[in-house]
């Protein structure tokens, strides 16, 4: 088996989210596979306006899980940088202090060296870039291992309502070139690096689950919605466009509905109309799912790539109501069998009406889901490509 590190720039599993599940979830399949999996934080300050978190992911149960500047103490982890800490200090004193944070995509010379000897002298046989380290490739080409850039999202592609974007940077194909391996979300971007990169091994790496499926718990005679999120911009505009041009004319048809607005993304809401139930963050995730009959995913805008929310609804078995948005724009019927894809307003209410409605259609959906998981968002449907590639190089250093 591999001995495989995740390298990133900043630490994602300082908050729950979309983006360290995906990376997250991936390793785990990794380890339970029998692979050895490294974590390594390159800068914990980072993006970070604070000098310690407690992850609310199992960072501890991985073989190690280390940092350039910080420490960790199982799921607490500090920083070791007194300038940063000095930093945060002097903001909550109202001061000023010149910048000691790096940008994005900006890496210091002490940074990629600590990183370069971790690979070498570990002897890490595969490494992961994860998002914005992915910039590092080319600096990593001749650290030892075999590099698998993991971006998630492509610059330059984007989804909208309105309109998309499609313009790949040079600066992110540079990157991709010194890579072994690069990793698309979904088919639709996998596609587009294949066109922009000739010769490239490029595979997909989706966002898998395992399959959670469960029976529907009616409560107060059904009729309960759910919308699950972070607080994010997209989030925020996906949830404000669905009450304003959706919500309204399901509650005039159907009075009884509720709608669960679960997550951080209630910060964002101001005062809700009728039926609306702001819940925020909860402890048993799975609980709001069995008592869900429709889950609706409302993107407006949004990367071009997996959207968590769709592939966990899929993974509880739930009919689901999206936009295009929330699609593989490479496969525009991705999600018929489990729901219905809408973007203007009344139609996209009136499909949320309609499987409220007909439990005959809710329950072949819901069926439906199982087939597309199965298809989309397992586990060996997300993860079997890029295990291939890790085996195929385990053969090669072998010979």
């Amino acid at each position: 088996m591999a001995l495989i590190a995740f390298i990133q720039s900043y630490p994602y599993e300082a908050d729950y989210g979309g983006d360290p599940e995906y990376i997250h979830r991936l390793a785990r399949r990794l380890k339970r596979r029998g692979h050895d999996c490294h974590f390594r934080v390159t800068d914990m300050t980072r993006g970070r306006s604070m000098p310690f978190f407690r992850s609310p992911y199992a960072i501890e149960s991985y073989s190690s899980y280390r940092m350039r500047n910080g420490v960790r103490i199982g799921r607490v982890v500090a920083c070791l940088d007194p300038r940063f800490s000095l930093r945060v200090l002097a903001r909550k004193l109202g001061t000023q202090m010149a910048a000691t944070q790096p940008g994005a995509s900006e890496f210091s010379e002490v940074e990629v060296a600590w990183i370069r000897k971790e690979l070498r002298d570990l002897g890490f046989q595969v490494a992961v870039l994860c998002f914005g380290a992915v910039r590092m490739a080319p600096m990593l080409r001749d650290s030892g291992p075999r590099i698998i850039g993991l971006p998630s999202i492509i610059p330059g592609r984007t989804l909208g309502l309105g309109q998309d974007t499609d313009a790949i940077p040079e600066w992110f194909l540079d990157a991709a070139r010194a890579c072994d391996v690069i990793a698309a979300n979904i088919d639709d971007d996998a596609r587009a690096l294949a066109q922009a990169l000739p010769g490239a091994d490029v595979v997909v790496v989706g966002m898998g689950s395992t399959a959670q499926f469960a029976e529907l718990e009616l409560m107060d005679g059904g009729q309960r919605l759910l919308f699950v999120g972070n607080d994010t911009p997209f989030n925020r505009s996906g949830i404000a466009w669905f009450l304003a041009e959706a919500w309204p004319r399901i509650i005039a048809d159907l009075p009884s509905a509720r709608l669960r607005v679960v997550g951080r993304v209630v910060q964002s809401l101001g005062p809700v109309p009728k039926g609306v139930e702001a819940v925020g963050p909860v402890g048993d995730l799975a609980a709001e799912y069995r008592k869900a009959q429709v889950v609706v995913a409302p993107l407006i805008e949004g990367t071009a790539s997996v959207k968590t929310k769709v592939a966990e609804a899929i993974s509880f078995g739930r009919a689901i109501v999206t936009t295009r948005v929330g699609v593989d724009p490479a496969h525009p019927n991705q999600l018929d069998l489990a729901g219905f894809v809408a973007d203007d307003g009344n139609t996209f209410a009136d499909r949320a009406i309609e499987l409220l409605r007909d439990p005959v259609l809710l329950a072949e959906k819901s069926r439906g889901a199982r087939v597309v998981f199965e298809r989309f968002f397992s586990e060996d449907a997300a993860y079997g490509a890029v295990e291939e590639r890790i085996r195929r190089f385990e053969e090669i250093r072998k010979r």
